[in-house]
């Protein structure tokens, strides 16, 4: 079977890369293996789950920005919405 590889990609698949997923901390996702198992569909490798993350550049220690790019809401915000609703029902 032939496909087109594009070219932003053909140097990962050159080495394989695209028969792993990686798993960066091994307390997450405990059963990707479950569903990341076999061989690839394309190219019949078998696939597999890598504890760590690829080699590469160091993983830099930012410090923790949990509503960077998933804004909630301040329990101010939730407390005022809650009493506004009551008023309605």
């Amino acid at each position: 079977m032939y496909r087109l590889i594009p070219p932003e990609t053909r140097k990962f698949e050159e080495k394989g890369l695209h028969w792993a997923i990686y798993r960066f901390s091994p307390n997450d996702y405990k059963e990707i293996d479950k569903i990341w198992n076999g061989v690839h569909p394309e190219d019949g490798q078998p696939l597999y789950v890598k504890d760590g993350p690829p080699e590469g550049a160091p993983i830099p220690d930012l410090e923790e920005k949990p509503e960077m790019f998933s804004p909630g809401l301040s329990s101010e915000e939730i407390e005022e919405l809650a009493a506004r609703l009551s008023r309605n029902i």
